[in-house]
């Protein structure tokens, strides 16, 4: 089997969505067995002071599936809202990048091996 561009792509993005995936499931349990609410306790949790919270980071994760798999197939980006404010929302968002790795075009992002392609 012959390495591609875009398995190398999706495999790398659709494993490290359900990583994110993941990470979010542990966190609701973490929050549920200390008898938290996770959407008020970590939603806007940050590691450090100066970092941006977590929403954003799921944010960030996601635009860039979407933007890489966009351009990388020669189409324009279509920017999504971000107005995620529950755990819910936040797999909703996910999912929503995972049907973008599910459309994307095998031919076209393997067409684009060879060029540079603006990020």
């Amino acid at each position: 089997m012959s390495l591609t561009l875009s398995s190398v792509t999706i495999s790398t993005f659709s494993k490290g969505l359900s990583t994110l995936v993941h990470i979010l499931q542990k966190a609701e349990e973490h929050a549920t067995s200390q008898g938290l609410d996770a959407n008020a306790a970590y939603i806007n949790a940050k590691l450090i002071d100066d970092m941006l919270p977590l929403t954003f980071q799921v944010q960030n994760v996601t635009n860039t599936v979407r933007k890489t798999l966009a351009r990388s197939q020669g189409q324009a980006d279509q920017p999504w809202e971000d107005g995620e404010k529950t755990f819910a929302d936040l797999y909703a968002r996910i999912e929503k990048a995972r049907q973008v790795i599910k459309e994307a075009d095998a031919a076209s992002i393997d067409a684009k091996a060879d060029e540079i392609v603006d990020l």
